[in-house]
């Protein structure tokens, strides 16, 4: 199952999972949550690169099978690899999730990581609602940060 993750360096994350992957789908969810005042840093697919393009977007390419790792000394893509590495490790208990269950436990781990593993009875409570499949809609990560 293809997910899209974006990451700022404030530790913001988007996730957009997709039944099947398509350029149109990338630059639509990709346009829903940015600008033209941002930098995209990617990997190396030409789909992060004709949206840049398309929404006049600049853009840093980091391709890692090139040897390029990060680009003018500060555009780099370590942070979303650090995060999903933490995401992997943490899904591991599970054993497998279900493939309709998956952007609930990517939000999930998106609650965890915003709050730094707050264990408050009302944190707890956003955790069981997201583990019950209350629908992705009333479980976005922006509705419980606030």
């Amino acid at each position: 199952m293809p997910v899209l993750m974006v990451r700022d360096r404030n530790g913001t994350v988007a996730d957009f999972v997709f039944k099947e992957l398509s350029k149109e789908k990338i630059h639509s969810y990709l346009s829903s949550i940015m600008n033209r005042e941002v930098v995209l840093c990617s990997d190396g697919s030409s789909f992060y690169q004709t949206f840049a393009e398309t929404k006049k977007i600049l853009h840093k390419r980091v391709v890692r099978s090139r040897g390029i790792y990060v680009v003018d000394d500060i555009f780099h893509v370590q942070n979303l690899n650090a995060y999903i590495s933490r995401l992997k490790t943490w899904m591991t208990r599970f054993n497998g999730v279900a493939t309709k269950y998956l952007s609930n436990y990517l939000t999930w781990r998106k609650l965890l990581e915003n709050k730094n593993n707050e264990e408050s009875d009302d944190f707890i409570l956003r955790c069981a609602l997201v583990r019950n499949n209350v629908s992705a809609k009333q479980t976005t990560a922006f509705q419980f940060i606030n």
